[in-house]
């Protein structure tokens, strides 16, 4: 064989086994790094079983529901605690699935996470315990092939009570929405005696916010609950203050009283007179003098707008003797306005009586007697309604409206009329007359009641009085 061709044959060979050589070394990096990631996941993943293990033995009690999601590569933990029915208290999961949700948007994608959500309870008494939120969050670090954790308490937090289980309420703390309506009115009589009297200080206090059986927005202590109110400074509520009011299952005893509550005794043939939409210019003085020869006070339900027209009037009637009342500002159906304008109804109206006579009114009868749960909420007081209806509105006939109220009074009645009608003036001198000759005795509103009238409460007579409830 020729040199050349040998010479030849020995480089191709060398080629050969150099190609030969590469390959093997592609091959061999290729199942090199195949290992090094099969490694680095089975590490992960041993890593992960364990991290697991942790978070499940470290976490809340067993008895506790556990709910799991998972995006892309973030994994969330959420541990709730359970009720006395082994049901999770619903306002902690609502709580705890929108802080999960904050956080699956904040984490990155690309980052293995496992993130922990939790709660630890501090026991106030039996019935009472605060939960605090906690958070765990472990991230896969690849390169150091183990998990960062970071733990922190949350802000959030909330306030139990294991006899609802539910978020504790003012309504649970101070027994009812009723109580809590007495508790507004007992603060505006409360600021309004130490107030400079100018308007606008006496529309600031009739404009405080009321408290609600279902709000949560507040601080509870031992001795008092500090309400976190919107725009304005936190208002303490002392259980001291009102002692009659605080739920004695929540509250210590020393913060406690308990009174009853007298019985209601018919006095013999009492009634009440009462005016509506008024004051007129004319009509409504020349009632007060008609009231006067006859010596029988009267209760007036007055219209706001009809008090600022005619402020002397207001005045006069509330020094001869009679009660002042409210009858919106503007005669509207309550129920068809919202909680804001309902307020603004009545507080107006209490205002401009106030400013007029220096008396705020106890009492509210609603424009056509019409109410329902909620406007009685906003209105605050009690309400007065009637019994005996003249029909003044309607028939505008003096003998007509004599003959209906001597044909449907009786003992205890709340009778209905308006001082805006000339007819309903010229009718009252028969009326009163009429009356006492069949031994009727004419009282205000509050001396028929006898006993305190409360808020959420319609009164028809003096022996006919009715809660005003919810609608189921």
């Amino acid at each position: 064989m020729p040199l050349k061709d040998v010479v030849t044959m020995t480089k191709q060979g060398k080629i050969i086994l150099g190609s030969l050589g590469c390959l093997a070394l592609l091959i061999y990096g290729f199942y090199f790094i195949k290992n090094q990631q099969k490694l680095k996941i089975e590490i992960f993943e041993t890593a992960e079983k364990n991290i697991i293990s942790t978070i499940e033995n470290q976490s809340s009690p067993k008895n506790n529901q556990l709910i799991k999601t998972k995006k892309h590569q973030t994994e969330i933990f959420i541990y709730l605690p359970e009720n006395s029915q082994k049901e999770p208290y619903l306002e902690i999961k609502a709580d705890l699935e929108k802080i999960a949700a904050e956080l699956e948007k904040e984490t990155s994608q690309e980052v293995v996470t496992k993130i922990v959500l939790d709660t630890q309870e501090q026991p106030l008494k039996d019935s009472l315990s605060t939960y605090v939120y906690t958070q765990k969050v472990y991230q896969w670090v690849p390169r150091k092939e183990t998990w960062q954790e970071t733990t922190k308490t949350l802000p959030n937090k909330v306030l139990i009570n294991k006899l609802t289980n539910k978020k504790l309420t003012l309504g649970d703390v101070f027994t009812s929405q009723q109580h809590l309506l007495m508790i507004n009115r007992h603060i505006q009589e409360e600021h309004l005696a130490n107030s400079d009297q100018s308007p606008e200080a006496i529309n600031k206090i009739l404009n405080f916010p009321q408290f609600l059986a279902t709000e949560t927005n507040f601080t509870f202590y031992e001795d008092h609950v500090l309400v976190h109110l919107p725009n304005q400074p936190d208002y303490p509520l002392n259980y001291l203050d009102y002692s009659q009011y605080v739920n004695p299952d929540l509250i210590a005893e020393e913060f406690v009283t308990t009174s009853e509550e007298p019985l209601f005794v018919a006095k013999n043939k009492q009634i009440a007179l009462t005016f509506d939409d008024g004051p007129g210019e004319k009509t409504t003085p020349e009632l007060l003098t008609l009231l006067k020869k006859h010596q029988v006070p009267a209760t007036f339900f007055m219209l706001g707008q009809q008090v600022e027209k005619f402020p002397n009037i207001v005045k006069q009637i509330s020094q001869e003797g009679h009660e002042l009342a409210n009858h919106s500002y503007n005669h509207p159906d309550l129920t068809t306005l919202n909680r804001e304008e309902v307020r603004q109804q009545i507080n107006q109206t209490q205002s401009a009586i106030y400013q007029a006579s220096g008396v705020l009114p106890k009492y509210v009868r609603p424009p056509y007697g019409s109410f329902n749960y909620e406007t009685a909420i906003s209105i605050g007081l009690p309400i007065i309604n009637w019994s005996v209806d003249s029909l003044d509105w309607k028939s505008k006939d003096e003998k007509k409206i004599v003959e209906e109220i001597i044909k449907t009074t009786e003992a205890n009645s709340i009778i209905l009329t308006h001082d805006i009608h000339q007819e309903t003036i010229d009718s009252m001198d028969k009326v009163i007359t009429d009356l006492k000759k069949d031994g009727y005795e004419f009282v205000t509103i509050s001396e028929l009641l006898q006993n305190p009238a409360k808020p959420l409460t319609v009164h028809y007579a003096a022996n006919d009085q009715r809660p005003i409830n919810p609608k189921k």
